[in-house]
């Protein structure tokens, strides 16, 4: 252990500050002997941490007296620099003995070691405050004659006067005071609706408060009364559940389904915390293309929500036994999807021409016309789809979402669809956008028209 120099400082002043010991918070006069942490050594402020239990700053001070209690801490074997050593002869031959700590410490309250110089203090006889206190300063124990400052002693009176309410309440209320508390939160019920505990109630209050006995004339407050009857019907429902037959199920060998819950993403071992409802779009796509059902109740996560490929789902297991209100979900989405497919710009052929004029607003003769025209500026591969999309926005004004489940795509593809559509027909057709505050949507699409054949002839 290398050397410590402790500097004993008794010569030197310092008037313009008012020093305090680090122990007993006692003020230190300028002219008295004291010690610097700063002077200390890195093994001597670990005994004086390990006496105080908590860290020592730097620029602290602590007077001779506590520094002397300390040091009695030392362990067996413990080593000192030699100035140290000098120090204590000095001591031993100035004062004849060194007090014992036991002496020492009536000076400082043993529960908060404030200094008791200038407070009143109070002994601490045997008895339930004694109990308190050696309690809470353990490990450290109470030395012979140990004081207590005045207010740690009404701290402890206060502890021992708690725990005897408290252990009253335990073991029950007294008959002069039961009617007047509710029999289950020990409210009091002045002032206050009250209900008699009888029937299921009053047996579900009994089995909620057990040990301790239900008196004959409870009363329950209008919040306990209120909760045991909720108590109650959730029992009768648990009940009625469990002896409910099983519902039919069937196994389909071609098609799988995820599980019924909401607390996760879909998507096996994923560890997201998002939990959006799954658009039916998407449900439509894996569905149509990994032949599993996503059910209705299920979530996805933000990061699984914007894919496009859903193979990975192969490497998965999922259940393939589908109940009655499974399958016709199921069915549901899948004609939903057929009503849907019908909608195919890329084959018009195959779209009714009045179903066509619904969603788009022209005719099929008029959409070949105005495609003609901007097909040069359609910087994309699907020109039909990009256009037929921006046409049903214009004509139904529906949301980028609800257009995307129409046509199978992610939201992403149809704000870039939409972008391409408008810069081409921005590029032919400007009165569509310089006039659309002062003409109606009729007047815009009679434009187009006119234009689109107009441009298409020349």
């Amino acid at each position: 252990m290398d050397s410590v120099v402790l500097f004993y400082n008794n010569k030197f002043s310092f008037s313009l500050l008012t020093m305090a010991c680090l122990q007993c918070t006692s003020v230190i006069d300028e002219n008295e002997q004291y010690y610097a942490t700063d002077d200390m050594g890195p093994e001597i402020i670990s005994v004086i941490e390990r006496y105080l239990g908590h860290l020592v700053d730097g620029n602290e001070v602590m007077c001779s007296q506590c520094f002397g209690i300390i040091m009695q801490e030392i362990p067996e074997g413990g080593l000192i620099c030699f100035a140290c050593w000098v120090h204590t002869r000095r001591t031993i031959q100035q004062q004849g003995i060194i007090a014992a700590p036991a002496v020492m410490n009536m000076n400082a309250c043993v529960w908060c070691r404030r200094s008791l110089a200038q407070t009143r203090s109070h002994s601490i006889p045997e008895g339930p405050e004694r109990t308190i206190i050696t309690q809470t300063i353990y490990p450290r124990e109470i030395p012979p004659g140990g004081l207590v400052c005045y207010a740690c002693w009404v701290a402890a009176r206060r502890n021992v006067e708690h725990a005897t309410r408290v252990e009253d309440n335990r073991q029950g209320p007294s008959n002069l005071h039961q009617d007047s508390m509710c029999a289950w939160c020990r409210m009091s019920l002045h002032r206050r609706r009250t209900h008699v505990a009888s029937g299921p109630v009053r047996d579900e209050v009994a089995a909620r408060i057990y040990p301790n006995e239900l008196p004959e004339h409870a009363l329950l407050c209008s919040n306990c009364w209120t909760r045991a009857h909720e108590n109650i019907e959730m029992e009768q429902e648990v009940v009625q559940f469990d002896i409910q037959p099983p519902s039919a199920s069937i196994t389909l060998d071609g098609f799988t389904h995820t599980t019924q819950t909401s607390t996760h993403c879909f998507v096996p071992a994923c560890n997201n915390v998002e939990r959006n409802r799954v658009p039916e779009y998407l449900r439509r796509i894996i569905l149509k293309s990994e032949k599993i059902f996503v059910t209705e109740n299920a979530r996805v996560c933000n990061e699984h929500k914007c894919l496009y490929n859903w193979e990975f789902l192969d490497q998965h297991q999922f259940s393939n036994t589908f109940t009655k209100n499974e399958i016709e979900s199921m069915l549901k989405l899948s004609i939903q999807d057929n009503e849907i497919n019908q909608l195919d710009f890329n084959n018009m052929s195959s779209i009714d021409e009045g179903l066509f004029k619904f969603w788009t607003g022209i005719t099929k003769d008029n959409f070949i016309n105005i495609l003609n025209v901007i097909s040069p500026a359609l910087t994309c591969k699907n020109q039909k789809i990009a256009l037929g999309i921006y046409l049903v926005k214009a004509r139904t004004g529906d949301s980028h979402e609800r257009i995307a489940s129409l046509f199978h795509l992610t939201k992403s593809s149809i704000t870039r669809l939409l972008r391409v559509a408008k810069e081409a027909l921005l590029r032919y057709y400007e009165l569509l956008y310089t006039s659309i505050k002062c003409h109606c949507q009729y007047d815009i699409f009679r434009v187009l028209l006119f234009r689109s054949t107009w441009i298409h002839h020349v």
